[in-house]
């Protein structure tokens, strides 16, 4: 889970100091990227945070920080990577973006991109290569930037016009996504296409963490631009991983299916289809594996054959389970009749003031019971309307307001509909920050936003909207979030019953991050 969303503001109120970090001296050079790490049990693990130092044309000297869930310094080093002579300007010139940075056992795999913008020419970016460097948490060193091409794994080159000609006429991209299982620990490598086109994408290869490769599974051997097949991973557990595969035949989509694959040797298990275009919904797909079944979980539309859903024609919601062995076992729909004891919305799902309720995260239980979290939302209307008072056309900004929290229990019957007030915000389409699990998967919490005006002084100011939920039991608390110094602020996920704080200021070199423990 990562924030892009900033805020000027401080938390304070009920929660109680936490441990401190200063970011702008943790390391020497300037803070290039950060990313949180999860183990296999997708808990918070760490902060890895990454600094450029001294660069000429030729290297850059690199510095990684690892903070434990605590903030406390684990690990960190220097490194040297090839330069090829990084543009300052951000409009031309060579460039270096760092996309991902995961657990890989006893290892970090960071990955990044080069690219360039030409001085002269219609191509406002030309991709080079992507590559990844392994950190190793056992001593602290770090491989060079690692290029995987058709199988092979080679070093980058050292010199630019090398590394622009051998990746000039590629038009596939490889993308790295790793694994830290408790049955197996290693990366995934697919094919990403610099120009579009999904048909080009063929299979996905599974390596150890010696880059050794398992096994290879081929989803998409013959696609052409009008008839292929997509794959995308959507739950790994144990020695499962789930993947979904849709089938387009005349650039229609034609089936959707669930495929499980063996982690350990690629073979599979099964496949089972969702919907095809014999169907009468097209689903959204959440999935987890819960006591070895797969719960898939979503929204769902009347069927169209271009085969999106379509949040306008939100039906409700669903649940299918499926056995070990891909054996449908239970596929059960909600309708919005059903929510009429709990909240006031129409047939199409709409809510007061044509606003629809708009999924924004869905957590599914130990014991099956799914909570999805949603926030009404309007969007921004084509049609001009007549304002009469200012005599012109105006189009109509997309709007969010309330957040809702829906529960359902094991047997997917609606337990509560939990309405949580916010102010509206306009020209703003989500106010909803992050959830996570807590008391271990029995409950949950989410954090939003909120721009709200004093009763008394009637000054405007920012909240922090902090939501835990037990057993459908929901606990409502709004921090007001401020800073005397009016740096900005950015909430980030911490380790259950805490909230991260990132409090900074470039101008001033003022950059701190801070636990602060909450009231649940």
């Amino acid at each position: 889970m990562k924030l892009k969303i900033l805020f000027v503001s401080l938390l304070y109120a009920t929660m109680a100091f936490g441990q401190m970090q200063d970011l702008k001296n943790l390391a020497e050079g300037e803070l290039v990227y950060s990313s949180i790490l999860y183990d296999s049990s997708d808990n918070l693990y760490g902060y890895f945070y990454l600094y450029k130092r001294d660069v000429d044309k030729l290297h850059k000297t690199m510095e990684y920080v690892l903070l434990d869930k605590n903030l406390n310094k684990v690990s960190n080093n220097t490194f040297v990577n090839n330069s090829y002579n990084e543009s300052k300007s951000d409009y031309i010139g060579t460039k270096c973006r760092y996309l991902d940075c995961n657990l890989m056992g006893d290892n970090i795999l960071l990955t990044d991109f080069y690219y360039y913008v030409p001085l002269i020419g219609n191509d406002a970016m030309v991709p080079l290569a992507t590559a990844f460097q392994i950190i190793s948490l056992k001593d602290n060193t770090v491989s060079k930037e690692i290029k995987y091409q058709d199988g092979v794994f080679s070093d980058l080159p050292d010199e630019f016009n090398l590394l622009k000609k051998e990746n000039k006429k590629l038009d596939t991209k490889y993308l790295v996504q790793t694994i830290d299982n408790d049955s197996l620990t290693g990366f995934f490598i697919s094919q990403v296409n610099t120009d579009g086109f999904d048909y080009k994408e063929k299979d996905i290869s599974f390596y150890n963490e010696n880059r050794e490769l398992l096994w290879t599974y081929e989803y998409n051997p013959n696609g052409t631009p009008k008839n292929l097949t997509t794959c995308k991973v959507i739950a790994i557990k144990n020695n499962n991983i789930y993947l979904e595969e849709i089938k387009y035949e005349n650039w229609y989509a034609s089936e959707d299916k669930i495929v499980l694959l063996d982690l350990k040797t690629g073979k599979k298990k099964y496949e089972t289809v969702v919907e095809d275009k014999n169907s009468k919904y097209n689903h959204t797909i959440r999935a987890k594996e819960v006591d070895g079944k797969l719960i898939i979980t979503g929204n769902y539309c009347p069927f169209k054959n271009h085969y999106f859903f379509r949040l306008k024609d939100n039906l409700g919601y669903y649940k299918l389970v499926l056995d070990e062995n891909g054996k449908e076992v239970s596929r059960q729909y909600s309708k919005w009749s059903d929510f009429a004891s709990s909240i006031k919305v129409n047939k199409k799902g709409r809510v007061k003031n044509n606003y629809r309720l708009n999924t924004k995260s869905t957590l599914i239980f130990k014991d099956g019971a799914i909570s999805v979290i949603t926030e009404k939302y309007k969007p921004s209307s084509n049609p001009l309307w007549f304002m009469p008072l200012i005599g012109m056309f105006t189009a109509q900004d997309e709007k969010t307001t309330d957040m809702v929290l829906i529960n359902f229990d094991e047997q997917f019957q609606l337990k509560s509909v939990k309405t949580v007030k916010k102010d509206l915000s306009v020209i703003e389409n989500n106010d909803y920050l992050f959830s996570q699990y807590i008391d271990n998967e029995k409950g949950g919490v989410f954090f939003f936003k909120d721009f709200t005006k004093d009763p008394e002084t009637g000054k405007q100011q920012w909240m922090l909207g902090i939501n835990s939920f037990i057993n459908g039991v929901l606990t409502e608390e709004k921090i007001p979030i401020y800073s005397k110094r009016k740096y900005l602020i950015d909430p980030l996920p911490a380790k259950e019953g805490y909230v991260m704080l990132r409090e900074y200021n470039e101008k001033e070199k003022y950059n701190q991050i801070r636990l602060e423990k909450l009231n649940f």
